[in-house]
């Protein structure tokens, strides 16, 4: 089982590493998945063998490339819907809505290292560390097995290793704009700014490789990828020849689906909509542009109450298990543009974004940090549940909402809001890999 915050109501109890040796009690899930970080063998934990199963050995066949393809994407889509959620509610875009009290330190932005977000699979909640691990660690092992001699006459080969760096790059920027540190592979303690360069350098990767393959949507989907990883670096130069590189209407997302397999669910509308798991927060209600209700952030009263009389506000962005997630697009790079130029540039994207929502009034412009300002305000209502919004409050240090203080849910789980940005590396990264003190 996984280990449960005993705060809840009551400050929060800080473990040391010793004592979270005595506590922690970790299931099957949570035992394999350290396996990947500290880079153990599965064999060791259990004495079973199944006659039918495939061998590792045959798995990583050639033949099996395009499976083990589509298995990569597959993980690296249900990782985005739960770094959505999460994110979501560390940003107040979400507030949770269920009645375990170890989810509710994401939205009370409470976050410590024995927390669950590190073990829990990307169906579960709340979930982070583990998926995002899982889906960087397949995208690369695929690139590994796409350059061995045993894979040399792979059927669009090409193609496949452009995706094999495009999603591997997407994982590294998930975990640079999320966690404060991280490890790969069982290794050394990495930086945000360590993975996010990391991200570059894949994201770099994958435009070379989708480029000779005649693989346009691979190539713009990285460009915008590079976009986010150097403007989160300050390369803002950099940042907008990518961005500006890439052709108006782009759209690069999952294909979710309602066909009952949960990992390729819409993860937003499900604990949302459908698990009411995560209610759209009070600040993010009837949210205005300009005075005006913006039709690409509405949500609604369910009429559905909570626990402890809390009202269940649900999004209209997503509304079904089938609708795809963004993961790339054309109005991010024009955002990432205004962020980086602003000016009179800044104002004529974000006009140009808000042109086909004709009830939306046009920005007249104003000082620097005014300009500023709006483009922030721009990103949380076109960027609206994609991710994006706790990591800008993060990397510019914007003020947080409600403030560090404010009583949390006072009506049932109690405590305050705290100051956390970002996700510490998880304890049960931290003691099952050897190369972390």
């Amino acid at each position: 089982m996984a280990l449960i915050r005993t705060d809840l109501t009551m400050r929060s109890n800080r473990r040391s590493k010793g004592d979270f040796r005595v506590h922690r009690g970790y299931g099957l899930l949570a035992a394999l998945g350290a396996l990947v970080f500290a880079g153990c063998d599965p064999a060791s934990f259990l004495d079973v063998t199944d006659p039918g199963a495939m061998s590792a050995e045959d798995a990583e066949s050639a033949a099996n490339a395009q499976t083990l393809m589509n298995g990569v994407i597959g993980d690296y889509e249900c990782a985005l819907g739960a770094f959505i959620v999460s994110m979501g509610a560390l940003s107040e875009e979400f507030g949770d809505r269920g009645f375990s009290g170890d989810t509710w330190f994401i939205d009370r932005r409470d976050i410590l290292p024995s927390d669950v977000y590190g073990e829990v699979d990307c169906t579960g909640r709340p979930s982070l560390y583990l998926p995002i691990s899982r889906a960087r660690w397949g995208a690369d092992n695929i690139a590994m097995l796409l350059g061995s001699e045993d894979w040399a006459n792979v059927a669009n080969k090409p193609t496949m290793s452009a995706q094999a760096a495009l999603y591997s790059g997407f994982s590294y920027a998930m975990l640079g704009m999320s966690m404060c540190s991280a490890a790969i592979d069982g290794g050394s303690e990495m930086s945000w700014t360590e993975l996010l360069t990391s991200a570059e350098r894949k994201f770099t990767e994958a435009i070379q490789l989708a480029s000779a393959a005649g693989a346009s949507n691979l190539e713009n989907a990285a460009r915008v990828g590079r976009a986010r990883a150097r403007l989160g670096l300050g390369n803002g130069s950099g940042a907008v020849e990518d961005a500006q590189a890439v052709p108006e209407g782009f759209r690069f997302q999952t294909i979710s689906t309602s066909s009952g397999n949960a990992r390729a669910y819409n993860r937003v509308y499900e604990m949302n909509r459908q698990g009411q798991q995560y209610g759209i927060q009070e600040e993010s209600w009837n949210l205005l542009t300009g005075g005006v209700e913006d039709p690409r952030t509405r949500s609604f009263d369910s009429g559905n109450i909570a626990t402890g009389g809390l009202a269940i506000w649900w999004q209209e962005k997503y509304t079904s298990r089938s609708d795809p997630l963004p993961v790339a697009r054309w109005e991010e790079a024009q955002l990432i543009i205004a962020e980086v130029q602003g000016g009179q540039m800044a104002v004529d994207i974000i006009n140009r974004l808000r042109a086909p929502y004709p009830e939306l009034p046009q920005f007249a412009g104003g000082s620097e940090s005014e300009i500023f300002n709006e483009v922030m305000r721009e990103r949380r209502r076109e960027l609206w549940l994609e991710g994006f919004a706790a990591w800008d409050d993060w990397r510019n240090d914007l003020p947080l909402n409600p403030p560090v203080g404010t009583p949390y849910q006072i009506t049932v789980k109690g405590g305050e809001y705290k100051d956390s940005r970002c996700f510490p590396l998880p304890d049960i990264e931290r003691f099952n890999n050897p190369n972390i003190g």
